[in-house]
């Protein structure tokens, strides 16, 4: 039998998801690979620091596993605005996190190569590294396109201000415009990176909307149940 949870329950558990995917990415980019990029010896660096290097690949992971079970929950919340909507940024977001778990093996042969004392170590662990930052912004154009279509449903639910929605449709801009600097401009990649304050600010901005649901507003209904 299907139990049944209000969409305020719905939101926080969101919510929750949202904090670890928040939370490991971070972790994973800026603190267990960084001061990484721009090393002169990459292949060295990572040897040395292949313990670290691993951990964030296994925050990598957990973020990617949290993404998943983001986009399952996110539909169950936002499918009665307008499912084909919630349906279509479910299937956008689930695209982004294949691509994000299939790049992570450049990140494993890396290390593999790192450690192992291959000869040719230091000729490719510095491109393998250079391929996982492409695909990682190729797939944010997938998730660009999830958050123009999240954006415009949380604009359309009434469940948080519509400024939050507003926010995470600007997002979805700055994370398709992103994807497609590396493509066509990657020697402008640098100077785009600034961009990314404005998804970050709306992202935790959604999130903690997500944990306090139900202090928005009256008109959204938090306290209905629906099936889950």
């Amino acid at each position: 039998m299907a139990k049944h949870y209000s969409p305020k329950h719905l939101a926080q558990l969101t919510g929750a998801a949202y904090v670890l995917i928040i939370s490991a990415g971070l972790w994973g980019e800026f603190v267990a690979r960084g001061g990484m990029d721009g090393a002169e010896n990459l292949a060295t660096l990572i040897a040395t620091e292949a313990p670290r290097f691993r951990a964030g690949i296994l925050a990598d992971l957990v973020m990617a596993t949290a993404d998943i079970a983001l986009a399952v929950l996110l539909f169950l919340l936002f499918e009665r605005v307008h499912r084909g909507l919630a349906l279509a940024a479910m299937v956008f977001r689930l695209i982004q996190t294949a691509i994000l778990g299939a790049n992570l093996l450049l990140l494993v042969a890396a290390v593999q190569l790192a450690t192992g004392a291959h000869p040719d170590a230091s000729l490719w662990v510095g491109p393998l590294i250079a391929l996982h930052a492409s695909g990682y912004d190729v797939a944010l154009v997938f998730f660009g396109v999830n958050s123009l279509a999240t954006g415009t449903l949380i604009w359309m639910s009434g469940l948080f201000p519509r400024v939050i929605g507003a926010g995470i449709f600007a997002a979805g801009l700055v994370y398709i415009g992103g994807g497609v600097v590396r493509v066509m401009a990657p020697q402008m990649v640098a100077s785009y990176e600034p961009m990314f304050l404005v998804p970050l600010v709306a992202e935790v901005t959604f999130c903690l909307a997500l944990l306090a649901a139900g202090r928005f507003g009256k008109r959204a209904g938090w306290d209905q149940s629906q099936a889950l």
